[in-house]
């Protein structure tokens, strides 16, 4: 999905008492806990490796807390791979999700 369709769902299901301006700590915190990733976007498409999405989430690497999240409104979001089964996701056109650290 994209970050605009993914804000809009955060904010309507998840957080629909919490004010605009503090939806997006509450957005970092999520991505800090590793509950989505971003792909690399070139040209307003993720970049792929192998047939795989490569997605980087704040819970891998060094530096877990303190990312800067970088995002257009068109730019793509991956939620983790452990929410697969539970939230019924379907299959990325993309191919695979896999975490890396840049």
């Amino acid at each position: 999905m994209t970050q605009l369709e993914f804000m809009q769902r955060i904010r309507k299901q998840l957080f629909p008492e919490v004010k605009p301006g503090e939806i997006d700590v509450l957005v970092k915190e999520l991505y800090d806990l590793g509950l989505f990733g971003l792909p690399p976007m070139a040209d307003g498409r993720p970049v792929t490796e192998k047939k795989m999405l490569r997605c980087h989430f704040g819970s891998i690497g060094p530096r877990v807390r303190g990312r800067v999240i970088h995002w257009e409104p068109a730019d793509l979001v991956a939620i983790s791979p452990m929410f697969d089964e539970y939230c019924a996701l379907r299959e990325s056109a993309y191919g695979p999700i896999t975490p890396f650290v840049s």
